[in-house]
């Protein structure tokens, strides 16, 4: 098995070599794919631990040696925060906008410049805030409305279009190295809140279905508000029984649990 990692903006993850086959998932500029084979252009990766493989186009991402793989390995990696950020390659003057949550490997605060791969790259946008000055909550809140009425797409993580569970994964990685990728997994970060009234600025909120099964997440933005997925991205009305639709005179979701992210 091979480490690439994306050079471009965002990466879809295809089940089959085509671009308009389904998606799996989508990479964000800067984040290391497994790749265990390479047919024509396209390259097999893997995702959830090996659970599930995709395929990607070679010319999205660039070969790791072991020295570069363990270098970005055991470093803390910036990520960008608000809007997006625009760099150039150093190289060849071409420019990226890279959207939130992106990696910027071996980031220089003195120059501000990274690396990707062979390539070094010089940030042109000021960065959205200064992160020591803010807090982890203040950040998600941030991170996360950035994606404001951006369409639902299922496995998606851009504005062009995200889903509940990448909404959320997204918020947080951008303070949290260790993320959570699936429902499964949201459900085991941080600790469980008992009661709405205490959750805070920040916080997941989960809600079930009609069977009774976990299958919706969002961010609690404070004074009985949610920010979560659904068609796209928006801000709604919560309280303890879940999530009221005023159209459909009902809850659309119930609330299945509250977690405190510290």
């Amino acid at each position: 098995m091979a480490h690439y990692i994306v050079n471009s903006d965002s990466l879809p993850v295809r089940a089959n070599r085509a671009l308009k086959s389904r998606r799996l998932y989508e990479y964000l500029f800067g984040e290391v794919v497994n790749v265990t084979e390479v047919i024509d252009d396209w390259a097999k990766v893997e995702l959830n631990n090996g659970e599930v493989c995709g395929w990607v186009p070679i010319d999205s991402v660039a070969e790791l040696n072991e020295q570069q793989y363990a270098e970005y390995m055991g470093m803390v990696q910036m990520k960008v925060e608000g809007t997006g950020l625009l760099v150039k390659a150093l190289d060849s003057y071409d420019t990226l906008l890279l959207p939130p949550c992106s990696v910027l490997p071996m980031y220089n605060f003195m120059t501000e410049t990274f690396v990707l791969g062979n390539v070094e790259y010089q940030i042109l946008s000021p960065m959205y805030w200064n992160m020591n000055l803010v807090s982890k909550r203040e950040r998600i809140y941030r991170t996360a409305m950035c994606y404001l009425n951006a369409p639902f797409i299922r496995n998606g993580r851009t504005n062009g279009g995200i889903d509940d569970i990448n909404l959320v994964c997204n918020a947080l990685g951008v303070v949290f190295n260790s993320i959570p990728h699936t429902i499964d997994e949201i459900t085991k970060f941080g600790y469980r809140l008992s009661f709405i009234e205490e959750a805070t600025l920040g916080d997941i909120l989960l809600f079930s279905d009609a069977s009774g099964e976990v299958s919706h997440c969002g961010i609690y933005m404070g004074n009985g508000r949610v920010l979560h997925a659904s068609g796209k991205v928006k801000i709604d009305k919560v309280d303890h029984q879940g999530i009221y639709n005023p159209t459909l005179r009902r809850y659309s979701f119930q609330l299945a649990g509250i977690i405190a992210i510290e």
